[in-house]
């Protein structure tokens, strides 16, 4: 029930599965239709979000010092998103049967390899809890004053800068 986080973005019930088809359908909708520059989807999918979530710059970026989280996308290959091959723990994918351009292909966590050509080879459990600058509260006020309490999946911007919501469902991202 959504009104659950009515007033507060902490308690919004969890939405629909997405974070391993994420970069694909981003990068599909966005750049390969030409509503987005290659950099602006960088920018959408690390920079911006570290920064969001106060993770930057140790996150978001590459540079000496931080902790050479690197992803290799192939903007080429074209995958068809489907629960019987994502990795995510649940039986269903809302994007079921959509062919999508571009796909992960090679995942260094912290420098370590984690993804090899689309499968996992990390080792479980190295994970670790990185703490954010800024406080919960701060974010959670910040979020909750931005959107009053209705967080989009997430933002893309078109090609005149003008703020894009995209909206899941069968036939992915539609553009505002």
């Amino acid at each position: 029930d959504k009104q659950l986080g009515k007033d507060s973005f902490a308690k919004i019930p969890n939405g629909a599965p997405g974070i391993e088809t994420r970069m694909s359908l981003m990068y599909d909708g966005g750049v390969v239709a030409g509503n987005i520059s290659l950099n602006r989807f960088v920018e959408l999918t690390s920079t911006a979000p570290a920064k969001i979530f106060g993770l930057f710059p140790g996150k978001g970026t590459i540079a000496p010092g931080t902790d050479a989280d690197i992803v290799i996308f192939d903007p080429n290959r074209e995958i068809v998103l489907s629960a019987k091959t994502h990795h995510m723990r649940v039986d269903y994918n809302p994007y079921e049967g959509r062919k999508v351009k571009g796909a992960t292909e090679t995942v260094l966590s912290r420098g370590e390899l984690v993804i090899e050509n689309g499968k996992f080879v990390g080792k479980a459990g190295r994970g670790r809890y990185v703490k954010r600058a800024e406080d919960d509260e701060k974010f959670i006020n910040f979020v909750n004053a931005k959107w009053s309490g209705a967080l989009p999946t997430l933002f893309l911007y078109d090609k005149s800068g003008r703020l894009a919501r995209s909206s899941a469902g069968g036939q992915g991202l539609r553009w505002a």
